[in-house]
């Protein structure tokens, strides 16, 4: 880790005086506090400002800045957060916050025990000690983490408008589900189940201006509501309705067919295991025979396959066993293997993305493509939530 030389200090004063101009900007922006590497016990890390310059605070005192490649190492100390840069030790501390002095600076974070992989992150950063780790709370304008989401979500080289698509559904799910983390200290973890967040997103340029062009928008239901925003890779040619999946039903999230979606990369599937492990778990999990789950591959995609329904906990057991792309799938016995034939990835409610992805290849707009996948929603802005629901 490189350690710039220390700037004048006139140069600090004037940085020091542009963030206090600045603040009251950034109180009333909307913000997003996520919980980094939550499930990675981090005892020893090292942050370093990447662009732009960041103030660091112990306990609510100001003890130093750092600037474009400084850095620091952070460590536990009994139930406190020590701090050092290469020259300095600033002692340790309950509470740590690195508070950006602009909009656009971003800070690197690396583990040292454990290790873990460099990954760049906007805005604020706040450290304590936390069931015996170092816990980590990125600070975050929504924007910036939406980009993040976004890209960790979808990857390079998709349509612009798909970008579009899948900003809305993850500030939609952000916000409907701020309060998930609220008991250890933030609102959403960076995880699968909150959603995917490694950071700001660098590697696709059209991902930051899709975010830009749908600023603010989120989908609601018909009582203005925030809906729960789900998607899947792919749904295999017929959407899910939640009730079949999670036991609830929710009126925007319902069945329909979906032909967009049926030349995408996870479409179809088949996974062989023996039998013996097939006659293992059946015996194990007190499964309902092999015939039960037998059928053509036909009967997947029709109504038909309503009739398995109850067997629902059973297709979830045998996909986690088996680690199957879904539980839309019917089994064939060939003597001593046992062979899956399915559809789809994932639970198949809400939007499908690689069906999405095509709509936009065939240039749906975003509004267009939301209204086929969610029933009876509609897009608002953020800031007129409230007006609409007292309305």
């Amino acid at each position: 880790m490189y350690i710039g030389h220390r700037q004048p200090m006139i140069n600090r004063i004037i940085t020091f005086v542009i963030f206090l101009v600045l603040l009251p900007l950034y109180s009333n922006s909307q913000v997003i506090e996520v919980g980094l590497f939550a499930y990675k016990n981090i005892k020893k890390i090292t942050i370093v400002s990447q662009t732009g310059a960041f103030t660091i605070y112990g306990d609510g005192v100001r003890i130093s800045e750092i600037y474009n490649l400084e850095g620091i190492r952070a460590e536990i100390q009994s139930d406190k957060i020590a701090i050092r840069s290469m020259n300095n030790d600033f002692g340790a501390y309950k509470v740590v916050e690195l508070r950006g002095l602009t909009e656009t600076s971003t800070f690197n974070l690396k583990g040292i025990q454990p290790h873990t992989k460099e990954q760049e992150y906007h805005n604020h950063l706040r450290l304590k000690v936390y069931a015996g780790s170092i816990q980590l709370v990125n600070i975050v304008n929504i924007e910036n983490y939406v980009g993040g989401v976004v890209e960790a979500e979808t990857g390079k080289e998709r349509p612009f408008e798909f970008y579009k698509v899948q900003s809305i559904i993850s500030r939609t799910y952000a916000l409907a589900n701020f309060r998930r983390h609220e008991d250890e200290g933030y609102q959403l973890c960076d995880e699968v189940h909150c959603q995917v967040y490694h950071g700001l997103s660098k590697y696709e340029a059209l991902i930051p201006k899709a975010v830009i062009s749908t600023q603010g928008i989120v989908i609601v239901d018909s009582d203005i509501e925030l809906i729960t925003a789900a998607f899947s890779s792919n749904c295999g040619g017929k959407t899910r309705n939640a009730e079949d999946v999670w036991s609830k039903e929710v009126s925007y999230l319902k069945a329909r067919t979906d032909s967009f979606c049926l030349e995408g990369a996870h479409a179809k599937w088949t996974k062989t295991i023996s039998k013996s492990d097939w006659i293992k778990y059946e015996k194990l999990e007190e499964s309902p025979p092999l015939q039960a789950y037998s059928g053509s591959e036909s009967m997947i995609m029709d109504d038909s396959y309503s009739e398995f329904l109850y067997q629902k906990n059973d297709l979830i057991s045998i996909r986690r066993k088996f680690n199957l792309n879904s539980t839309r799938f019917v089994i064939e016995d060939q003597k001593d293997h046992v062979v899956f034939v399915g559809r789809g990835f994932g639970h198949g409610v809400g939007l499908c993305q690689e069906g999405a992805i095509h709509m936009a290849e065939k240039e749906y707009n975003y509004k267009e493509i939301l209204e086929f996948y969610y029933t009876d929603i509609h897009l608002i802005q953020l800031s007129s939530l409230n007006f609409f629901k007292d309305n």
